[in-house]
């Protein structure tokens, strides 16, 4: 199976001081998918937001994660169960993520 590269390029809206979380918003295209962003805030090296997809942005699916240098995890949750349904994981450089996504159990990867 060919891996299909997530690139999302982002908008960082900047709140100053340090102790407050950075707002963030990720635009970008997961494979033949529609348009998607991200709503992130981050704190240190954690991530906390959601994801939709800009044709259906009432359906916002909760994603947590960590910065560990240039890569980045993103968990995906489902909105009624609070059950583990996807990761996005990649690089990303302040600018760019670039990634993929894959089902928990790594059956499934775009």
């Amino acid at each position: 199976m060919k891996k299909a590269n997530i690139i999302i390029f982002f908008t960082l809206i900047a709140i100053l001081g340090c102790s407050r979380p950075e707002k963030m918003i990720l635009f970008g295209k997961i494979k033949n998918a529609p348009p998607a962003e991200f709503i992130l805030e981050q704190q240190g090296d954690k991530f906390s937001g959601y994801f939709s997809y800009l044709n259906n942005k009432a359906k916002q699916i909760e994603v947590r994660g960590t910065r560990n240098g240039e890569t980045l995890r993103l968990e995906e949750f489902n909105d009624k169960q609070g059950k583990l349904t996807g990761i996005f994981e990649g690089t990303f450089d302040g600018v760019l993520f670039k990634g993929n996504w894959r089902d928990p159990k790594g059956t499934k990867k775009i």
